[in-house]
């Protein structure tokens, strides 16, 4: 399936952090997820293997992505091949 995703997010350096996040499936619009914090997000992600999201601002999103993924312990790497 398709979806769109969008973060809201609070920019503050004491506490910058997503404190909202929404999927919609692009063409039913009653198809809704809503989560409020980064770990539901990923819960979410891990029940949608093979779909596809396309963010409204990734280049600002993708950055908690990252930085979710980065803080716990996964490494960046150019090969591609698994296991």
């Amino acid at each position: 399936m398709l979806y769109t995703a969008d973060f809201e997010t609070t920019t503050d350096p004491e506490d910058c952090r997503v404190w909202a996040w929404a999927i919609c499936e692009i063409g039913n619009p009653d198809n809704i997820t809503i989560g409020n914090n980064m770990e539901t997000f990923f819960e979410m992600l891990a029940k949608h293997g093979g779909d596809t999201f396309y963010f409204h601002n990734l280049k600002f999103d993708g950055e908690f992505i990252v930085s979710w993924c980065l803080n716990l312990g996964l490494a960046y790497t150019d090969d591609k091949e698994l296991g």
